[in-house]
């Protein structure tokens, strides 16, 4: 006798986030190499700082005509910062578990946005041999003065109520990419303009027939 298998499918939120002010860089400054000029006789017109913007967190491929997003870990990393904030009904534990951020094949969300990444220099710190905070050094990332982005968020227990709060706080108490707020900067910061669901449970009409 066979048995029948329901597919199981998480249900999906997308959230449309706003915000001002993105850094963002790979690891390491050090690890950037410029890419390659092109076919012989043709010059890389491009100036220097440009150069440096586009070894950040390029979308492959290519969509929705944007060039670049932010890793999708970043926002799960900030969900999980507001929940250990205490001002949530989430704890930073629950986030940690019952939260995933969707990134595309490249783990990347893409930014939308009107503005060119330009490069910004500020004075920050990197982590010295013994974990501790180093000597201020030059920092520069790839900067949007405005961006959006829609995240989508696989909500594995949670409500949209709880989600969309976590969110609004983490834009707050956290943001994303480099020099945010949970690292002392004022960069990253986002808000919740919408949320409608991709994917909502439905109600099971064996368990209503059974009540």
């Amino acid at each position: 006798m066979s048995i029948t298998i329901r597919e199981l499918e998480p249900e999906k939120l997308l959230i449309r986030v706003k915000g001002k002010g993105l850094g963002l860089l790979t690891d390491n400054v050090s690890h950037y190499k410029p890419p390659p000029v092109g076919s012989k006789g043709q010059k890389d017109t491009r100036t220097t700082d440009q150069k440096f913007v586009d070894s950040m967190y390029p979308l492959k491929p290519k969509r929705d005509k944007c060039q670049y997003g932010i890793p999708a870990r970043a926002f799960r990393s900030a969900l999980v910062t507001a929940g250990k904030s205490k001002i949530t009904r989430t704890s930073g534990a629950q986030a940690n578990r019952i939260f995933q951020i969707e990134g595309g094949p490249d783990g990347l969300v893409p930014i939308i946005s009107e503005h060119k990444p330009v490069a910004l220099t500020l004075m920050g710190c990197n982590p010295n041999s013994s974990g501790g905070r180093g000597a201020p050094i030059p920092i520069t990332r790839a900067h949007w003065p405005e961006w959006e982005c829609n995240v989508v968020v696989v909500l594995n227990g949670a409500t949209a109520e709880d989600t969309i709060e976590l969110f609004q706080v983490a834009g707050i108490v956290s943001g994303v990419g480099a020099f945010r707020q949970e690292n002392g900067g004022d960069y990253g910061k986002f808000e919740v303009l919408k949320a409608e669901w991709l994917h909502q449970k439905k109600e099971d009409p064996d368990a209503e027939e059974s009540s």
